[in-house]
């Protein structure tokens, strides 16, 4: 991991005893970003876990407002979907492209810095 990313801006994240890091850029005044810190479970994980089995395990869905990506990561770890992922938030895409780059995701997500 690079020098310059704080360990403590990943929080870890489990589910189905899988684990991945999700970058962070504001938990402390972010309700997604606290829930992730302090519960280490995916955000609305009952709400991912009825998309997951409503689709095929080859689909590409894309996350539209993706904000850092909780869904977005859920979805290429845990599931093993491809995503293409669309923020406006520059910070919150660059956060994204911080998680997908040091997870090796970058075959599996595409990060785009505006809005649709």
């Amino acid at each position: 991991m690079t020098q310059l990313i704080e360990r403590k801006k990943f929080a870890t994240v489990a589910v189905d005893d899988l684990s991945y890091q999700i970058f962070l850029t504001s938990p402390e005044r972010d309700y997604i970003q606290s829930a992730l810190a302090t519960k280490g479970i995916p955000y609305e994980l009952e709400m991912l876990r009825d998309l997951q089995s409503r689709l095929s395990k080859d689909s590409t869905v894309l996350d539209i407002g993706a904000n850092i990506g909780n869904h977005s990561f859920f979805l290429c770890n845990i599931v093993g979907w491809y995503v293409i992922a669309f923020e406006a938030n520059d910070d919150l895409a660059h956060a994204m492209n911080i998680t997908s780059s040091e997870a090796g995701l970058d075959e599996k997500i595409i990060i785009h810095s505006f809005a649709l």
